[in-house]
C-alpha cells in the first residue's frame, strides 16, 4: 500500500531531522566565540553534538525498551539491543577520542586538569562516556539486561550534561549578565516530557507497535519435544 511504499522515506526523514537538529545545536554555539569556555568552544562542536546524539539515541532506545518490557509485560529485547551495543560502543570511543585530541591540538589540556568547576564537569563528561563504553566492551556483558540499562542511563546523563555545560556552565555572556532557567521554563520542559510520555503510552496501547507475544505467553513446543523434556532425556 501507500504506507508500505512511503515507509522508507518516513524512516529517512525521522533520521535526518534529529541529526540536523543536533548538529545545528553545536553550530549555534560557534557564534559565541570567546564567550564560550575554551574547554567547550571548538570548530568541531557540530560533530561532537552529532556523535553524542547517537549515543543518547541508543541510550533512549535501551531505556524505552526496558521500561516497556517491564510495565507492558513484553519479552526483553536483549539480543537486538546487544547488537546495537556493539555498534554504539566505538561511537562512544570516537566521541571521547575526538574531544581529547581536539583539546590537545588546541593546547587546552591544562584547562582540563585545572580541577575547577568547569574542568571537573568536563572530566565527568569524559568519565560517563568511558565507563558506559567499558560496560559494553565484553560480548557477555552486552547480553545482560541490567548492564545494558545501566550503561544507557550513563549515556543519557553524559549527553545531557554535555549540553547543559555547553549552554549554561561554559557560556559566559559578560560580567553583568547571567542566566539560569526559571521555574516557569523548567515546568514547561517537564510538561513537554510528560506529554510525550502520555502520547507514547496511548499509541502503544491503541496500535500494535510493540511486537512479539507478552512475556507471560510461552511459545508452544511440539508434542515430541515436550514428552522428551518430561522424561528427562537430553535433547
Amino acid at each position: 500500500g501507500i504506507l508500505d511504499r512511503s515507509l522508507i522515506w518516513i524512516v529517512a526523514l525521522g533520521i535526518l531531522l534529529p541529526t540536523m537538529h543536533q548538529s545545528s545545536l553545536g553550530s549555534l554555539m560557534l557564534i559565541a566565540g570567546p564567550r564560550l569556555h575554551p574547554l567547550w568552544h571548538t570548530p568541531l562542536l557540530p560533530l561532537l553534538f552529532l556523535i553524542s546524539c547517537l549515543g543518547m539515541g541508543y541510550g533512549a532506545v535501551i531505556v524505552e525498551s526496558s521500561v516497556a518490557s517491564r510495565f507492558f509485560g513484553r519479552r526483553a529485547e536483549t539480543k537486538m539491543l546487544a547488537g546495537l551495543a556493539a555498534i554504539v560502543m566505538p561511537i562512544l570511543v570516537m566521541f571521547a577520542g575526538v574531544r581529547f585530541v581536539d583539546l590537545a591540538a588546541r593546547g587546552r589540556l591544562a584547562l582540563l586538569f585545572a580541577f575547577d568547576l568547569r574542568s571537573v564537569l568536563a572530566l565527568l563528561e569524559f568519565a560517563l562516556v568511558i565507563v558506559a563504553a567499558a560496560m559494553l566492551l565484553r560480548p557477555a556483558d552486552r547480553h545482560r539486561a541490567g548492564t545494558l540499562f545501566r550503561s544507557a542511563m550513563l549515556l543519557l546523563a553524559a549527553g545531557a550534561l554535555y549540553r547543559f555545560d555547553t549552554y549554561l556552565v561554559a557560556f559566559q555572556p559578560g560580567p553583568q549578565w547571567s542566566y539560569f532557567p526559571s521555574v516557569g521554563e523548567m515546568l514547561v520542559t517537564v510538561g513537554l516530557v510528560a506529554f510525550e510520555i502520555l502520547v507514547y503510552v496511548v499509541l502503544v496501547k491503541q496500535f500494535p507497535i510493540l511486537g512479539g507475544p507478552p512475556a507471560s505467553i510461552q511459545p508452544r513446543r511440539p508434542p515430541d519435544v515436550a514428552r522428551v523434556e518430561r522424561a528427562g532425556v537430553p535433547g
